[in-house]
Order: C-alpha cells, then structure tokens, then sequence
C-alpha cells in the first residue's frame, strides 16, 4: 500500500441497534461496534498502518468522516455530555476477545495455519 494512496473502509450499519461494523481492504476490521471510528483507528494502528481514512457509507459509498489513524486511536466517545476523551481501555469482554480474534485473522498470510489448528500428532520417529 502506498504511502500517499487514500485508505477507504465502509461502515456498515446494524438494524435494530446503534452498533457498526467496519469492513477495510474487503476484510471485517471492525465488528458491531458503537464506536467504529475510533475502534477501527486502533486496528488499523496495531496493524502499522497510519495516515487518513475515509470512512464511506456501506450502502451508498458517501463519505461520513475522514479521520487521522493516530489522532482518533487515542480517543473515544464518551456520553452524558457526548464527547471524544482520551481512549480507556475497556475491561475484557466477549466483543473485545471477538475483536482481537479478528484483527489476528486481519493479520494472519493466507496459507499461514490456523490459530486453532490441532498440532500434528505424527512424531519424528514414525517417519524414519
């Protein structure tokens, strides 16, 4: 990816909540988040990838916001007054681990196994 070529990713979204997914270079980023802006800033960040990023609309392509990587990764929304404030890390819970599977796969080559892959049971001896 070139330095200077503009990172686009869509936000996609959920009906019956006020939750988002992310989807970035065809892959899910971001999965039912209410704060996907700044969720898929820190993703993209852990991945190494810095600069802006526009975020579309999953449905029509319109832009909705164009955000510095590193600026919004270091913030989060917060309400009762709604506000961005310095990013908190969130105590782990199932979407947090659900994220983190996420951004492994986001990470992981094609022909890499899987994370839950069985080890091989063949040992060395049977092979001689």
């Amino acid at each position: 990816m070139s330095r200077f070529q503009p990172l686009k990713a869509r936000l996609h979204h959920h009906c019956h909540d006020d939750r988002y997914s992310v989807i970035f270079d065809g892959k899910l980023l971001v999965e039912r988040s209410r704060d996907p802006e700044c969720d898929a800033a820190r993703a993209l960040l852990a991945l190494g990838i810095i600069g802006k990023l526009t975020l579309g609309d999953g449905k029509t392509g319109i832009p909705r916001a164009i955000i510095d990587i590193e600026r919004t990764a270091r913030h989060c929304v917060k309400e009762g007054p709604l506000r961005f404030a310095p990013y908190e890390s969130r105590p782990i819970e199932r979407t947090a681990s659900k994220a983190m599977r996420l951004v492994s796969q986001y990470r992981r080559p094609p022909d890499a196994p899987s994370h839950n892959a069985p080890p091989s049971r063949r040992s060395p001896q049977a092979s001689a």
